[in-house]
């Protein structure tokens, strides 16, 4: 049993304002702090947080030796033990169930059986019923789910019921929120140190807030909403230590795909996934629900990590609900412990049929894109269309594919058409998208993440002939989705590639697989370029003192090193990310981790120097007349599929031998 380091809330201490009110958690004291929102209270009782290894107190439940992890501490206190281990069954008193329109009918008629067709459920405010899957549909049974759902908390007066009734306009329901997992987060029922249950697997998504989150099945489900109370075994924990700074090509899509592919889809099966280090903690919370949403994909009873400030910031104007937040122990036994080091990692898929089968999004390079598919409750947040906003404002193009989006919820159509994508001079996503060439942003709700219905948005009803000349008939949809079994978004024959929004939007733009940084990191790129072809040319001409200086950096500068500071290149990954730029050999490669890095390809030479045509479109907007003397200036277009190891043969070829083949422009700059 491995043991742990201590993790204590972010900072020495926690301070927390509203009008006259404020609650300090300060490690030093021994007190628990509740948070309610707008109206934080604290109560001098025994510390429930993890504080310095120098000023740790005893554990909140148990003594201090019987130290316990995040999960086993939440367990603990909900079963109103002292203290509980691995193995342990407990009795569990639940805070939030959740069910939704796929599971609920099974569930409402067990419970009708087993407790009467009059009975009363536990407790009508601490249930949630979400319609989320088969909604936007005309198929009959589809829709009577939803009746079911309807009458059933109609009888019952169920208070957090979010339904839909005009299903040719969402808009005009005020009350129908989207995804369960991400309206459960948005309304205020995903808090710390509390137990939610739901009839879906991956009610895990709520582990992002340090609440115990796991799903059920419909015969728990219907004991759970007589009683209130659930027998569990308490789960072993897996710790997962994420460290270094996270490159901006990356998504917690990435990390996750990273975890599944290093311990496989059983890898966690029956385990709690605790999620610690620099990197989470740099998270945002909708990243860090894609990271916990997709830990049952792993096979994991839970996912879990820590609240802290980013964490009670967002619950600030979302519950009034006091919550307690706990932490694991510094002391606290971990099954296993697995360390990785982010910086080093490249843009990921899962190719089909399963989430662990990882590759690298560039070794995907030559497969051809019939569809892309934005959405679900693990990409479909705000966050994931502003990513995908981002890529498309940065490539400039049209994607060549359909582009399906599909928000979560309500609010995330919302800020589809609210939110100013940074960088974007005021543009909307939905702007972007509609210049992109992407389908409109449809109506929330699960749509073809689970298939459905044949006439569910988006859905893969036929296959497609994917490759030319050959006899295999298939669709391949790249998507931001959690499952590519066979058949899990319609069409038996479909192929899933699960991936970050990112490297979905980029394969939109190419028709293949395509890494993005072959999108995100061209500009950048390009503007490194244009300073050493200025150099080269205009030497003779720099009298200025700054001048002088910033040539005598360019004349120095280490091209490798320029290449890794604007995350061009991988630290120990040079070659750079093209959908179809690199004839690197697919034979021999593996799969990306930090212990086992991929052959690197050779590095770019100060020769190696070639414009391609996105250099046009920056030289046309941003060349400077800076420099004093004047001088013609020839550019070459180079081929996009050049090579960099061999693009300074091409390019001093075409100097000489077909000047005349080539586009040519001419920049004079003026004294």
């Amino acid at each position: 049993m491995a043991s742990s380091a201590s993790f204590a809330l972010p900072g020495s201490s926690f301070l927390h304002n509203k009008k006259d009110l404020s609650v300090s958690v300060v490690p030093s004291t021994s007190q628990l702090s509740i948070y309610k929102c707008k109206q934080p209270i604290s109560k001098n009782i025994v510390m429930a947080m993890e504080t310095q290894q120098s000023e740790r107190k005893p554990a909140t439940t148990g003594s201090i030796k019987t130290p316990m992890s995040m999960t086993e501490k939440i367990l603990a206190k909900a079963s109103g033990k002292g203290g509980v281990r691995a193995g342990d069954n407990v009795w569990v008193n639940v805070d939030v169930f959740m069910t939704n329109d796929i599971s609920g009918p099974g569930s409402i008629g067990i419970f009708r059986r087993e407790f009467g067709q009059n009975a009363k459920v536990w407790d009508r405010e601490k249930v949630v019923v979400i319609p989320d899957h088969y909604i936007f549909t005309s198929d009959e049974r589809a829709n009577r789910n939803v009746d079911i759902l309807r009458e059933f908390s109609l009888e019952q007066n169920i208070k957090y019921f979010y339904d839909i009734k005009d299903l040719s306009n969402f808009k005009a329901n005020p009350d129908y929120k989207g995804v369960c997992h991400i309206a459960l987060a948005q309304e205020g029922h995903c808090r710390p140190g509390e137990v939610l249950l739901g009839t879906d697997s991956h009610t895990c998504t709520a582990g992002a807030f340090g609440q115990f989150a796991t799903g059920i099945g419909n015969t728990e489900a219907g004991f759970v909403l007589g009683t209130g109370a659930l027998l569990l075994k308490v789960p072993e924990t897996l710790r997962f230590v994420m460290d270094g700074e996270m490159p901006d090509y990356l998504l917690a899509k990435d990390l996750i795909l990273q975890i599944i592919g290093e311990i496989s889809v059983a890898g966690a099966t029956y385990k709690s996934m605790e999620f610690v280090g620099t990197t989470i903690e740099s998270l945002n919370m909708e990243e860090r629900m894609t990271l916990c949403n997709m830990v049952i994909e792993a096979g994991g009873k839970n996912g879990v990590i820590s609240a802290d400030t980013t964490t009670f910031k967002y619950l600030e104007d979302k519950t009034s609900v006091p919550y307690e937040p706990v932490y694991s122990d510094a002391q606290a036994s971990f099954l296993s412990e697995f360390r990785f080091d982010i910086s080093n990692l490249e843009p990921l898929v899962a190719k089909p049929h399963s989430p662990d089968n990882r590759a690298l999004a560039r070794e995907c390079k030559d497969i051809k894109v019939d569809r892309v598919y934005i959405g679900s409750c693990t990409g479909g947040k705000t966050q994931d269309f502003l990513a995908a906003a981002k890529l498309f404002l940065a490539a400039g193009k049209k994607v060549k594919v359909p582009t399906f989006l599909v928000p979560a919820t309500q609010k995330v159509w919302v800020d589809i058409y609210t939110v100013t994508v940074p960088g974007s001079g005021g543009k909307t996503c939905s702007q972007i998208f509609e210049e992109a060439g992407c389908d409109t942003p449809a109506s929330p709700s699960c749509a073809a993440c689970m298939g459905g219905p044949k006439d569910t948005y988006a859905r893969m009803n036929e296959a497609q002939a994917s490759y030319l000349f050959t006899l295999s008939i298939r669709g391949v949809c790249v998507s931001t989705t959690n499952r590519n079994f066979p058949g899990r978004m319609g069409h038996k024959e479909g192929q899933i590639y699960l991936a970050s929004p990112y490297t979905a939007a980029a394969s939109a733009l190419t028709g293949y697989i395509t890494d993005p940084r072959h999108f995100l990191h061209q500009i950048s790129h390009w503007k490194m370029v244009l300073e050493r072809v200025k150099l080269n040319v205009f030497s003779k001409h720099m009298h200025e003192p700054k001048l002088k200086e910033r040539g005598r950096e360019l004349k120095t500068m280490d091209t490798k090193k320029v290449c890794e500071d604007v995350n061009i290149m991988d630290k120990k990954q040079m070659a750079v990310a093209s959908p179809h730029g690199s004839e690197d050999s697919d034979e021999g490669r593996e799969k990306s981790s930090p212990a086992t890095p991929v052959q690197s390809s050779p590095d770019l030479s100060d020769e190696s120097v070639f414009i391609t045509s996105h250099l046009f479109d920056f030289l046309d907007s941003s060349l400077p007349i800076t420099v004093k003397g004047c001088q013609w200036v020839l550019l070459y277009r180079a081929g996009r599929n050049m090579v960099y190891h061999s693009a300074h043969l091409l390019a001093r070829a075409t100097c000489f031998l077909v000047p005349v083949c080539w586009y040519v422009q001419f920049y004079v700059l003026i004294r």
